[in-house]
């Protein structure tokens, strides 16, 4: 079993994603996102990365985020490599109706991005339309059961007694094994679950 996969039980206890448990449309709602075919404009996903920050996710080692990029021995911690090989590049998201590659650390929540084979995903999200069998690569999260079958659950909310087993939830720094769909962002940065597990880490970190 991983190292993160210990870590799964606390962090879901901290890792309250109230998103889960609404139906789509008063998830569109809460996000501000008046329709998923046209997605946020330019404007509105400026102003939600204004007020959150970029999407991205601090190391799990106890350095100023500036240092680990500067520093080639910090780089060469086996903790760090890990960590570059799952920070996402870009993210294919619909913004006033047209398909664009972003930058992934400009994602915010309520953007609607398309998943497609052999990606990261960019961060946390609800998926809303599968166009063909999905399957997530979790294996750095839960090693035991390393591949989920994702769908859509229509409207409803999922009754998956455990976060972690919901099928329509995809955590950031997973990998699209196969399938496309679209989903909405619920979560980015340190707030994405992957977020949560490298702030544990950093507590037992001596660097």
């Amino acid at each position: 079993m991983s190292e993160s996969a210990y870590l799964i039980d606390p962090i879901s206890k901290e890792y309250d994603l109230r998103e889960r448990l609404v139906d789509l449309d008063q998830l569109y709602s809460i996000l501000g996102v008046h329709n998923p075919e046209v997605g946020l404009d330019m404007a509105e996903a400026l102003t939600k990365l204004q007020r959150d920050g970029p999407n991205k996710v601090t190391p799990p080692i106890n350095l100023p985020s500036w240092m680990c990029c500067l520093l080639p021995c910090v780089k060469a911690i086996p903790k760090m490599q890990e960590y570059d090989k799952m920070v996402p590049k870009t993210a294919r998201v619909i913004r006033s109706g047209r398909v664009m590659i972003v930058d992934a650390a400009d994602l915010v929540v309520g953007d609607i991005i398309c998943l497609k084979p052999d990606t990261i995903v960019p961060a946390d999200c609800r998926l809303i339309e599968c166009k063909s069998h999905l399957q997530i690569d979790r294996s750095y999260f839960f090693s035991e059961y390393p591949v989920m079958e994702c769908y859509c659950l229509l409207s409803q909310p999922s009754s998956a007694t455990h976060l972690f087993y919901q099928s329509d939830i995809c955590f950031m720094a997973s990998r699209v094994i196969s399938g496309e769909a679209k989903a909405i962002v619920i979560r980015t940065g340190d707030r994405t679950f992957w977020g949560y597990t490298c702030q544990y880490k950093r507590r037992d970190s001596f660097i």
